[in-house]
């Protein structure tokens, strides 16, 4: 009996040794690392979405910017046209 707990006890420290070793790789994924300026994902990831929000704002100015100018070019056109028809 005290052997068998022996051997329990010595599984259930091996296991807590692995999934600590475990957590310390996931951490390492996830968080910076100061040493070798290695950034983690979750400020990449913050990064990444900062950079997207911003593509996205540019392509709604331009598509703003494209509509407005549609707009003044096809007043002038038709001011222009009048124009003509009228000195015609």
């Amino acid at each position: 009996m005290a052997e068998m707990q022996y051997r329990l006890a010595a599984d259930l420290s091996n296991f807590f040794n692995k999934q600590e070793l475990f957590n310390q790789r996931i951490s390492d994924i996830l968080e910076n690392d100061e040493k070798t300026n290695k950034k983690g994902l979750v400020e990449e990831v913050t990064d990444i979405s900062n950079r997207i929000d911003k593509i996205e704002l540019k392509e709604k100015v331009t598509a703003g910017k494209i509509a407005v100018t549609v707009t003044i070019l096809t007043f002038i056109g038709g001011v222009v046209l009048k124009a003509i028809n009228i000195f015609d």
